[in-house]
């Protein structure tokens, strides 16, 4: 896929591969594409040139976290939450179970009833999160979710992902914390100038290059 704004090309004929029930970790330096590549995925921007296809011919249920959250100050969190789960067509019936489930996921049980204008960004970031796992989405696309985290908090954060994993989610999702794409992901890319350079297996990349930081 290909998208430009003006003059600048954000995404230059990026073709990418995600495996099912793999978490792919994209790198790569600010400007080089990665949240446009997020943003087009998701359906929030569409691209200029190319097409997304699932290899079975059904489409999952998408959850996205983008990396710039923006959520009402003067709203609690489970209104608010309610009000997403409405908006993702999960009955009503069911919307409580799903909210509750959500926060506990994110570790965001006790903060229910906060307002979100008393929210630290670790706090937003475990929102975004929460909200990107309403409705039980087969795959994920994460952009940079553990920026703003304590160190305790950018764990918890690898174990959630690790365990979705192993629930047979699908995880698309960037990173700045080099350690963190190193130990929960299971394949890498590396995205510079709108393209894509680098691709292999986590085990393979560190592998062929077992001092390197990743």
């Amino acid at each position: 896929m290909t998208k430009k704004f003006y003059t600048l090309t954000a995404l230059d004929h990026v073709s990418l591969h995600i495996p099912r029930g793999e978490i792919l970790g994209v790198l790569g330096p600010n400007g080089a594409g990665k949240t446009t590549l997020f943003k087009i995925l998701s359906g929030s921007l569409t691209s200029d040139d190319g097409s997304i296809l699932p290899l079975d011919g059904t489409w999952p249920k998408i959850g996205y976290k983008p990396e710039r959250l923006f959520f009402p100050d003067g709203i609690r969190v489970a209104p608010y939450l309610r009000m997403m789960a409405s908006l993702s067509n999960i009955p009503s019936r069911l919307t409580e179970q799903h909210v509750t489930a959500v926060l506990q996921r994110v570790g965001l049980a006790n903060a229910a009833n906060q307002k979100m204008k008393t929210f630290s960004k670790g706090m937003r970031q475990r929102l975004g999160l929460a909200q990107a796992l309403l409705g039980d989405p087969a795959l994920l696309i994460l952009d940079e979710p553990s920026d703003g985290l304590d160190p305790n908090g950018q764990e918890d954060i690898q174990e959630l992902l690790r365990n979705l994993r192993i629930e047979g989610k699908t995880i698309l999702m960037s990173s700045h914390q080099l350690t963190e794409v190193r130990d929960v992901c299971t394949e890498i890319a590396i995205l510079n100038v709108g393209k894509i350079i680098y691709r292999n297996r986590m085990a393979d990349a560190l592998a062929e290059r077992p001092q390197a930081t990743i």
